[in-house]
């Protein structure tokens, strides 16, 4: 069966759908993602934060997603979604607040 194209969404649409989600969503920045991340998305109108802000770098990842469900923050990390979600259920810990961001390739870092 052949892939049914989706059409792209018009500028009026993102428009009104970006500054209501920008306020609901809240992302906070892992150790593990630059947290220049946090600043870009501070620039682009999000409440974002990144763990050092909130004094919580270095802390245990289970901690950290913790923290992310109390506040309603949306966990950015490069942690192996497959993995994180596998100890946090060990731990009692829903994880249904996180997201994945891979981590660059050197050809995107602009090392090669």
């Amino acid at each position: 069966m052949p892939w049914d194209e989706i059409p792209a969404s018009s500028k009026e649409e993102r428009s009104s759908f970006l500054p209501t989600n920008k306020k609901s969503a809240r992302p906070l920045v892992d150790e593990r993602v630059d947290p220049a991340l946090a600043d870009m998305l501070r620039q682009s109108g999000w409440t974002a934060t990144h763990v050092r802000e909130v004094g919580i770098l270095g802390h245990p990842d289970e901690n950290v997603l913790a923290y992310a469900q109390r506040e309603d923050l949306i966990l950015l990390t490069t942690i192996p979604t497959s993995s994180m979600i596998a100890r946090f259920l060990r731990n009692g810990i829903p994880a249904s607040s996180s997201f994945a961001v891979p981590k660059p390739s050197p050809s995107r870092r602009g090392l090669s």
